[in-house]
């Protein structure tokens, strides 16, 4: 069984169908071909396409009730959950989901918003992100998810000024859009934070859960 599973044609099928089932939007099926990869970098790979793939279907519903089931480690197929206690390595779905969109939520996507004639199919990625630690209750990194929805808008705006390449009427959308994740992102923190059981541990430090965007020494939130 050990020879077969390090087998390319044995690896390729787990690959396929991983494939065939992101996009037939079986997310059940994709979920358990990333698992019974053999081949840890298919797997990582996999689970992060799989990720986005599900933001960008429409289908984070679909991705935050899986992350409430697999959360915490089993790695068992969703068919066999019930059957199968023993698994063959901890996946927290949670933790990948987090590092995924975080990675994709640290970016300008003003400019995109504003011109695309299709700017309500573009994947909100920070959004995704909040929902994500909300649906667990970790408020902290709720908190910490619009720090850097705040960060990327206030780092816009000060880009915004002189801006070439972009017409009057976009330009005044894209302003709106900026001004309102600031206040979006300020007000959202802050209810997050109260939500946070112990009083000790309602604060955040930007750029605390990851390298990315934080707010400058000098920068008024």
């Amino acid at each position: 069984e050990e020879f077969l599973k390090k087998m390319p044609e044995y690896i390729s099928i787990w690959t396929k169908k991983f494939d065939h089932a992101v996009r037939a939007c079986c997310w059940n099926q994709a979920y358990d071909a990333c698992v019974n990869n053999p081949l840890d970098a298919h797997r990582e790979s996999n689970f992060k396409r799989l990720v986005r793939a599900m933001v960008d279907s429409g289908a984070l519903d679909v991705l935050l009730d899986m992350c409430t089931q697999l959360g915490m480690g089993s790695s068992a197929p969703l068919s066999a959950m019930e059957n199968e206690s023993d698994a063959s390595e901890s996946i927290d779905l949670y933790e990948i989901a987090s590092g995924v969109l975080l990675t994709y939520a640290d970016c300008d996507v003003y400019d995109s918003r504003a011109t695309s004639s299709y700017n309500t199919n573009l994947s909100d990625y920070q959004g995704a992100l909040y929902a994500l630690h909300a649906s667990q209750e970790q408020w902290r990194r709720a908190a910490q998810s619009l720090d850097l929805r705040y960060v990327n808008a206030e780092k816009a705006l000060s880009r915004a000024t002189g801006k070439s390449g972009i017409n009057i009427q976009a330009s005044e959308l894209r302003d709106g859009l900026i001004i309102h994740d600031l206040v979006l992102s300020a007000c959202g923190s802050a209810n997050a934070i109260e939500l946070i059981k112990d009083p000790d541990y309602r604060f955040i430090v930007s750029g605390e859960y990851g390298k990315f965007s934080v707010i400058q020494t000098g920068n008024n939130l």
